[in-house]
């Protein structure tokens, strides 16, 4: 996992959870952005268990306060285990935001942070097994412009404040010469001290994928991104809530470029959505509820896709001859 700064105010929680008939000790690991290729000694210790068909958490913000940044690794000894870090940002007895960090992908020479907005206040979470150096780009629907060229050093954590998202702009690309693994927080304030915060990962997906949302296509907004140099196309299919086929529509991206389409301009009542391209997109969503924008609040909640594509799985096996005697 990325995981954003921990402060006072802040609550970040490593959640697990064991479907199996027997518990297991999941281990916990972190570097922070302050202290390099360093693995931090965590101040509540870097073990805890999870009882077998339950749920348990380990306190990441009380495991190491104040830094601008983690890189987290979780491993279960015993049995599989789902797990996310879930964020609360408090004032006071007051809710300033919350929302759940989703586990890492695997690391790519590019990466696409789709589904962000103009004004969303933004910041970027690096971490680079190599080292190297990768250019940040805002793309928007006709193209990519450069913002920053990043120096990483192996295994430190580097965090960016990137500020507002410029107008027109949907998406960041991070590209460079060695593969990275990238997390961004947005935040988005109201007038009246109000605010709330969400959390995006790459979601790619290659031959085709999915999106569900639980709100109208008034409320919906798809964000289709490439980061090819040349026009990709995709077909998009809308299904309805019985999961009847309600629209088609066929997109072209442009060359390394980010396309935000509002799900009413394909269809009033589609809550599904798969895409397919013989070329590798991000696939993402924005949500919001009429309701709330009217009350003048500041929502955020921002939707990734799942890949359609069979699973594949290397598995390998060797000898040991002291497990039977």
């Amino acid at each position: 996992f990325l995981v954003p700064e921990s402060a006072d105010g802040i609550s970040i929680r490593l959640e697990a959870f064991n479907a199996a008939s027997k518990s297991t000790v999941v281990r916990v690991k972190a570097w922070s952005a302050e202290h390099g290729n360093n693995q931090l000694n965590l101040s509540t210790g870097s073990a805890f268990t999870v009882p077998a068909r339950s749920h348990a958490y380990f306190d990441l913000a009380a495991a190491s306060p104040k830094t601008s940044g983690l890189y987290v690794q979780v491993e279960s000894e015993q049995t599989p285990i789902a797990s996310f870090v879930k964020v609360v940002h408090m004032s006071g007895l007051s809710v300033k935001g919350v929302d759940i960090v989703h586990e890492l992908s695997t690391q790519s020479n590019t990466n696409i942070l789709s589904g962000i907005s103009e004004g969303d206040q933004s910041k970027l979470y690096v971490w680079p097994n190599k080292d190297g150096n990768v250019t940040l780009s805002w793309m928007n629907d006709t193209g990519s412009k450069e913002v920053k060229n990043l120096t990483l050093k192996a295994h430190h954590l580097q965090v960016v404040d990137l500020g507002k998202v410029p107008e027109h702009v949907n998406a960041l690309s991070v590209s460079g010469d060695v593969p990275t693994q990238v997390m961004m927080s947005i935040t988005k304030d109201s007038k009246d001290n109000q605010s709330d915060v969400a959390f995006i990962t790459p979601s790619s997906v290659q031959g085709s994928g999915a999106i569900v949302s639980p709100v109208s296509a008034n409320e919906t907004a798809l964000y289709l991104s490439s980061s090819s140099d040349k026009d990709t196309s995709v077909r998009l299919q809308g299904f309805d809530l019985n999961g009847v086929l309600a629209a088609t529509k066929n997109v072209t991206i442009p060359a390394n470029a980010s396309l935000r389409i509002p799900v009413s301009d394909i269809s009033h009542d589609v809550v599904m959505f798969i895409a397919k391209s013989h070329s590798k997109v991000s696939l993402s969503a924005r949500i919001h509820k009429d309701e709330i924008d009217k009350a003048g609040i500041a929502g955020i909640s921002w939707l990734s896709a799942q890949s359609l594509e069979p699973q594949e799985m290397k598995v390998y096996v060797k000898t040991d001859n002291h497990i039977v005697q």
